[in-house]
């Protein structure tokens, strides 16, 4: 088994050594010093509303993500942690789908 990884090991090690940068290069993604401009913006002028606006433009993703934690945290206050408190109280039987929630409890606080 040890002479089986150090193979694996030892191939692995070769292969990365063959890879270059066109390797890792995407179709029609090229990123370039000058493609980079770093915009420079004094928000302290900005009213808190404006700040707000310019924050759900440049990151419109947030709502979505803020409205998901909320619906797993309700999920997990909800659904899962009663079904922990009953099988602490012996009321409901170790098993597999237990353990299932038990991983989906830690992967929604995580």
């Amino acid at each position: 088994m040890e002479m089986e990884e150090q193979e694996a090991r030892n191939i692995q090690k070769r292969l990365l050594e063959q890879l270059d940068d066109a390797d890792f290069h995407l179709p029609g993604v090229e990123a370039t010093s000058a493609q980079i401009e770093t915009v420079e913006t004094d928000l302290s002028t900005l009213t808190k509303r404006q700040k707000l606006d310019l924050f759900k433009k440049e990151s419109p993703e947030f709502d979505y993500l803020v409205q998901d934690f909320q619906d797993k945290i309700k999920e997990a206050k909800e659904r899962i942690l009663p079904v922990f408190q009953l099988v602490e109280e012996k009321k409901l039987a170790e098993s597999s789908a237990v353990d299932f929630l038990r991983m989906k409890y830690r992967l929604i606080l995580k």
